[in-house]
């Protein structure tokens, strides 16, 4: 958000009265937006969180993938899918997770292993949700160096 004087293109230190007087928005500007400008975009603060996330992401999908590559090439698919299956019963009795990872978690372990690796694999949002909410940690140690 930006007023008609651009505050936010480089910090400065004016007065709310001294804005307003200058303000081409005049009585549209507010208190909260005026503050928002004079503060400088903290994106050089969120760069390392996001870089640490993007990282957390990448090792959730590749540990996703390795669970995948178990469960359809070999042949003790259905112990550890009854594992996964286990900690999300679990989940549900001592509330350990939100409800709406334990019932979608509780429909894709009901799903074949082709489309459970589509749904677990998925590169959007709601993807990386359920990596992050994965009945599969049990497998770190075994599938991951």
């Amino acid at each position: 958000v930006s007023c008609g004087l651009r505050w936010s293109c480089e910090p400065v230190s004016i007065s709310w009265r001294t804005h307003l007087a200058g303000c081409r928005w005049r009585g549209r500007c507010n208190l909260r937006i005026f503050r928002m400008l004079l503060v400088p975009d903290p994106v050089g603060q969120r760069d390392p969180a996001r870089s640490e996330q993007a990282s957390r992401d990448d090792e959730l999908l590749a540990l996703h993938r390795a669970v995948v590559t178990t469960l359809v090439q070999a042949g003790d698919a259905t112990d550890i899918l009854a594992k996964a299956r286990l900690r999300v019963a679990m989940w549900r009795e001592r509330q350990l997770c939100d409800p709406l990872y334990v019932e979608q978690w509780q429909a894709l372990l009901a799903l074949d292993p082709d489309a459970l690796a589509a749904a677990v694999l998925a590169p959007t949002p709601n993807g990386r949700a359920i990596r992050q909410n994965s009945p599969f940690g049990f497998l770190v140690g075994r599938l991951l160096p």
